[in-house]
């Protein structure tokens, strides 16, 4: 029995000094897995403190606003100073609030953008202006997140705030070259144009000072024979003198050189069948005073048969001379100011590139071709079909630049003469506009590299090759697109569409 104990205290102690080493294996393991884990956090927080350190160096500031009016700051990183100026501690001063900070003009945007995101849990602000502690104003960029509550309410705001000035100005020196290279080709444009607007205007002032140095010599002998003329008319003769008159005064169509002839020859045959003496130069006069109908010629015998018939009837186309003037000198007044009228909103156009109006594609379109009249009029077969299209909301003044840029390389392509036709109409939920040459057309390969910076297949100092380019980056500022077709020998379709 004695022994028998013995063996049995033997394994107790056995199985004690087994289990106590296995204890002490896994206290070890632990020991060293508890170890390896405080050196990882160390480590970890040592990464982290260095991020941060890193973090605090640059223009980023994180930040807690509390939800109140104000956005009070409960918490800021420590760059605060090298972004705003303001020591961490200041800055988490109740005297200083947030929306203090914010520039006038866009606090009640923002509080706005706060309004409008705050069923999210996180959004970006677009960029505003913030005070400095010295009183500068820099852009910032802000991202937030909103903390709620079990209930749903907002708490506090956690998120970040970034210092973009540069990135500002960047972009604005950017949008300032943009401006100043599209005013470049627009006065060189401008510049290609201007001999065609020359004759534009100098042809209607030539009519005009033709037309005052004839009606000063007729207006002369029209005051000094008048009175001798009309005297001698009966009632009834002064009556058909006035009529002729009245009908010279509203009677302005045209009438082609073909026509005439053959209303004259009517008249004269006519004129003999009445036995009237020289048929021919009666009826030349007849034909000029615009009497064709037979009517007519009947009721105007009296003064045909007067005895001072030829002073009446030289009196009466001094008259339609003097009307045909005076109508000539109106329609070339007309045609001169809508020359200007063009020349002056394109050259507008040139100063003022950020102007956003409601118009129709069409004035824009009209004023283009007005410019470019003196190319179009003579070799050029313009076919214009625009149809009447709502207004629609854009830089009409860059679009100006568009049609002109568009239409320039058209005439180039036809060397200024062929079919050119222009079609703007309403395809679903765009505007489209349609500008069709008959020119040389271009290869696929040439076609590809049309919109690229600087590509020209114009001789040296004819063509910069921003042109196209400049006028895609207009079309897509409006989320619109321009779309080309072209075959060598045909000509060449842009199709600009246009959201509206």
């Amino acid at each position: 029995v004695k022994e028998n104990n013995i063996v049995e205290i033997i394994q107790w102690v056995l199985l004690i000094v087994i289990i106590s080493i296995v204890i002490i294996y896994f206290i070890l393991k632990k020991n060293t897995q508890l170890s390896n884990e405080i050196i990882s956090r160390k480590s970890i927080e040592k990464e982290l403190e260095d991020t941060l350190e890193l973090f605090n160096l640059g223009e980023t500031i994180l930040f807690k606003w509390k939800n109140d009016n104000v956005w009070s700051i409960e918490y800021s990183s420590k760059n605060t100073k090298n972004v705003l100026g303001y020591n961490k501690s200041e800055f988490m001063n109740e005297n200083i609030r947030y929306s203090d900070l914010i520039h006038k003009e866009d606090i009640s945007r923002v509080i706005e953008e706060v309004h409008q995101n705050i069923e999210k849990d996180s959004f970006m602000h677009k960029p505003y202006r913030v005070k400095t502690l010295n009183k500068d104003y820099i852009w910032v960029s802000d991202t937030t997140k909103i903390i709620k509550d079990q209930y749903g309410n907002v708490t506090y705001f956690l998120g970040y705030i970034r210092d973009i000035t540069k990135e500002i100005n960047q972009q604005s020196e950017l949008e300032i070259s943009h401006q100043n290279l599209l005013k470049s080709e627009k006065l060189a444009a401008l510049g290609q144009l201007l001999a065609n607007i020359a004759h534009e205007i100098n042809s209607p002032l030539g009519a005009i000072k033709s037309s005052v140095e004839s009606a000063s010599t007729e207006l002369s002998y029209f005051i000094s024979n008048y009175s001798n003329v009309v005297k001698s008319f009966t009632h009834n003769e002064e009556k058909i003198f006035t009529n002729i008159v009245d009908k010279i005064i509203a009677n302005n169509e045209f009438v082609s050189s073909a026509q005439e002839r053959i209303f004259k020859k009517e008249t004269m045959s006519f004129l003999k069948e009445k036995n009237l003496e020289n048929p021919r130069i009666v009826s030349d006069k007849l034909t000029r005073l615009k009497i064709y109908d037979k009517n007519e010629i009947e009721d105007v015998f009296p003064l045909l048969l007067h005895s001072n018939s030829d002073e009446i009837f030289k009196m009466l186309l001094l008259i339609s001379k003097l009307y045909t003037s005076n109508h000539n000198i109106k329609e070339a007044i007309n045609s001169s100011t809508k020359t200007i009228l063009a020349l002056k909103s394109y050259a507008h156009s040139v100063d003022d590139t950020k102007s956003v109006t409601l118009k129709p594609l069409k004035e824009s379109l009209d004023t283009v071709l007005t410019i470019y009249n003196n190319k179009l009029k003579y070799n050029v077969n313009l076919i214009y079909e625009v149809e009447e299209l709502d207004p629609i909301k854009a830089n009409h003044d860059e679009l100006m630049q568009v049609w002109t840029n568009i239409i320039h390389n058209a005439l180039y392509a036809m060397d200024n003469q062929g079919d050119l036709i222009i079609k703007a109409y309403a395809q679903n939920s765009t505007q489209v506009v349609e500008i069709t040459d008959s020119g040389v057309g271009m290869t696929n390969e040439i076609k590809e590299k049309i919109f690229d910076p600087f590509f020209t297949t114009k001789p040296t100092g004819v063509g910069s090759g921003l042109g196209l380019d400049i006028i895609q980056n207009i079309i897509l500022k409006l989320d619109g697109k321009i779309e080309v077709e072209s075959e060598v020998g045909v000509g060449t379709t842009f199709r600009v569409i246009l959201p509206f």
